[in-house]
């Protein structure tokens, strides 16, 4: 985990708006927001258990305490979104944490969520860097259906359903600035590959819940909302949302003709690495592929097990 002083790994990037670099794998890998409203605060996801006493010392750099957060919404329970938000939520009683009502019981019991990350890191990674779950008392959650409107002082936020990524994904418009906090809905960024052609993003497909019909339409969903900025989880601002969607949607369907065309997980996962060296060549960022292998190959990964997760599902039901 990264160690940089909190107050360091703030950033305003909006009106009453704070991304805070969570340190998870390294800077700039994964984000959560503050928002405020006056001396009201709510928080969009949480990172992890590591990530707690870090973002309680931002939120208190902004002239506020932390009894001034009133609620916790979870984008989805991945754990590098929501693992830490039982440490969060014993350290902030006055709050309420909003998920999905699909996400809510794993939120309340992590137990599940635990066992499956497990299967797809491993134990030593997971003891790591994401540490012994805590669960959420059942009474302080709760279930945001599609379109709900939540408040923050004078500040609207609405819940937009947007599967694909995952079924119990959501995302959250501010409509004071227009900012969405889109989580893994419109994709992740890789900074460090960023250049002279704009920002590269890719559609994070992690198993078990892939689906390419839902991740086209979340993307179109998010769109839709005219967003003056997306804020992904992973990382960085989306100020030209309209191209960072077209460049997933090619995405997706390359991720799809991909998994057909490959003959087992190991080919599909160079496939993927593939792509990218493709994309890299196009952009005209040759030299910068070791850097892409270095940094992304357990992204390249994830992306190819989810997809080959998805195939064989997709295989059973036919």
């Amino acid at each position: 985990m990264e160690e940089t002083p909190a107050d360091k790994r703030l950033q305003q990037v909006a009106n009453g708006v704070y991304r805070f670099d969570t340190g998870y794998i390294r800077p700039r890998h994964t984000a959560c927001y503050i928002i405020r409203a006056e001396d009201r605060v709510a928080i969009v996801d949480c990172g992890v258990n590591a990530t707690i006493e870090p973002l309680l010392e931002a939120v208190e750099t902004l002239g506020v305490t932390r009894h001034a957060i009133e609620s916790l919404i979870a984008t989805h329970a991945h754990l590098d979104h929501a693992g830490g938000g039982g440490r969060l939520m014993a350290a902030i009683p006055q709050a309420t944490l909003y998920a999905h009502p699909s996400a809510t019981r794993h939120l309340i019991d992590p137990g599940k969520l635990e066992k499956g990350v497990r299967a797809v890191y491993g134990d030593t990674f997971f003891d790591r860097e994401y540490g012994a779950l805590e669960p959420v008392s059942s009474e302080r959650v709760v279930a945001t259906p599609d379109q709900t409107t939540l408040k923050l002082g004078q500040r609207v936020l609405d819940v937009v359903h947007t599967p694909g990524h995952a079924r119990h994904h959501q995302a959250i418009r501010d409509r004071q600035t227009s900012v969405v906090f889109a989580g893994d809905a419109f994709g992740v960024g890789y900074p460090e590959l960023d250049g002279p052609e704009g920002r590269l993003f890719v559609p994070e497909t992690p198993p078990n819940q892939f689906d390419p019909e839902a991740m086209h339409a979340s993307i179109d969903r998010i769109l839709a909302l005219t967003p003056a900025r997306i804020l992904p989880t992973h990382y960085g601002n989306v100020d030209k949302p309209a191209s960072v969607a077209y460049q997933l949607h090619r995405f997706v369907d390359a991720y799809v003709e991909c998994c057909m065309q490959a003959d087992s997980l190991e080919s599909l996962q160079q496939a993927i690495m593939k792509l990218y060296e493709q994309e890299l060549r196009r952009r005209g960022r040759r030299d910068d592929i070791p850097l892409m292998r270095d940094y992304y190959s357990m992204d390249t990964n994830l992306v190819a097990q989810g997809l080959w997760d998805w195939r064989l599902k997709d295989a059973r039901q036919r």
